[in-house]
């Protein structure tokens, strides 16, 4: 979901949805002011609490540390046990052959977590000694954009996924990284809902104000940028490139689409992993796992799976793809479109279960006759179709609904 535009009380603002110029009204800290036009969060005040926040951000380094390297889960078969820490999928994944999957399982699992962490770590320690880093605001921009391919929290119902498809196969133990794992995603939670980023971009330069013809506010730190007649001009608090609108955003975003649609057809034809026990193996595809599930009778989680796997893939392209031609032929209404917009860009990173799932499975099960699972080509084809669709959802604008709304 697009975050709140950042900017002090009082000031005039633009919704990052639909563009709407409004003024904030003062109010008190913690409390939500919407867009009078889409009803969308315009401005977020968050509690500041240095102290806090760096404890948080502590916490957050050691429990990592811990659940990144101890024990995650042991899994018995038949008197044969397996041991997986966080990162065995990723190494399982790489020594099947599916580089790109491990890549990506890698990225979302400790790549943008270990990025934002540090990047926090960079950021509210000079702070607390009340001086600021060099290019403070350039690496809290970074923080920023990383947050929503951090996928701890996803994890979490993979874990349960896993654990669940494993339970007629084996007995499965908790080790002391899945404890720390656990308070990781509490305090990663506190960290991303709680912390209040104006608060830190204002500690580097203070808001200028002043949204209109010629002026746009920058969509990461909410900085008042003059375009001076062109469509790109670099913000001058957090150095990043701000556009009056996405650049071709509707060309990128069905280039994006388009490549989806294509991949999710093989994503569900083509078995997600291969099992086999005692010398018997079958494929599995993403659609004969939610059935195997059904048929056990674990309806919950065979629901989360069909609407994470399944449905919300599926949803996506549905719904971009109405949202592009809602702009190319300027019909609809506005309102109820730019709510789609902000559900679709939401929920897409949860799709991302059946992977993390798989890289459990990979990891856990490898011994030999006994039992051993193998990722197949659909689980690629998969991790490509929940990317398109990120990528696809943050290139639309969807400023360009209410342009075409203006043009009529």
């Amino acid at each position: 979901m697009s975050d709140a535009v950042l900017a002090p009380l009082g000031q005039v603002v633009a919704c990052r949805d639909c563009d709407g110029v409004q003024c904030v009204p003062d109010q008190p800290w913690g409390g939500n002011f919407s867009c009078f036009r889409c009803g969308g969060v315009l401005v977020q005040r968050r509690h500041r609490d240095l102290d806090f926040f760096l404890a948080v951000t502590l916490g957050l380094a050691v429990l990592f540390f811990l659940a990144a390297s101890q024990t995650f889960l042991t899994i018995d078969v038949h008197g044969t046990s397996q041991d997986c820490t966080m990162y065995s999928g990723v190494l399982a994944l790489a020594d099947a052959g599916f580089i790109g999957l491990a890549g990506l399982v890698g990225f979302t699992l400790f790549g943008a977590p270990c990025a934002r962490i540090i990047g926090l770590l960079y950021v509210l320690v000079p702070l607390r000694a009340g001086r600021l880093a060099p290019r403070t605001a350039e690496v809290f921009r970074w923080v920023q954009k990383l947050g929503p391919w951090a996928m701890l929290d996803v994890l979490v119902l993979a874990v349960i996924v896993a654990a669940v498809k494993l339970g007629e196969l084996a007995s499965i133990e908790l080790g002391p990284g899945m404890a720390a794992f656990l308070g990781l995603v509490v305090l990663w939670t506190v960290s991303r809902d709680r912390l209040d980023p104006t608060w830190v971009f204002e500690a580097v330069a203070p808001t200028v104000s002043g949204v209109g013809p010629g002026r746009t506010a920058c969509a990461v730190c909410g900085q008042g940028v003059a375009l001076d007649g062109g469509d790109v001009q670099k913000c001058s608090r957090c150095g990043g490139r701000v556009h009056a609108r996405k650049p071709d955003s509707l060309a990128r975003t069905t280039a994006l689409v388009a490549g989806a649609a294509l991949l999710y057809v093989p994503a569900n034809f083509y078995p997600i992993l291969n099992f086999e026990t005692l010398g018997v193996s079958g494929p599995q595809t993403i659609l004969s796992s939610v059935g195997i599930l059904f048929a056990s009778g674990m309806w919950p989680i065979a629901s989360i799976l069909f609407f994470a796997s399944i449905l919300v893939p599926l949803l996506k392209l549905v719904g971009l793809s109405t949202l592009i031609a809602v702009v190319r032929r300027g019909s609809g209404r506005p309102v109820e479109a730019t709510r789609m917009f902000r559900l679709i860009d939401y929920i897409g990173r949860w799709s991302m279960i059946d992977v993390l799932v798989l890289a459990l499975l990979v990891s856990l099960v490898q011994m030999g006759s006994v039992a051993t699972i193998t990722p197949g080509i659909g689980a690629t084809c998969f991790g490509a179709v929940v990317v398109l669709t990120i990528l696809g959802a943050q290139s639309f604008d969807p400023r360009l609904i209410w342009d075409t709304r203006r043009k009529a």
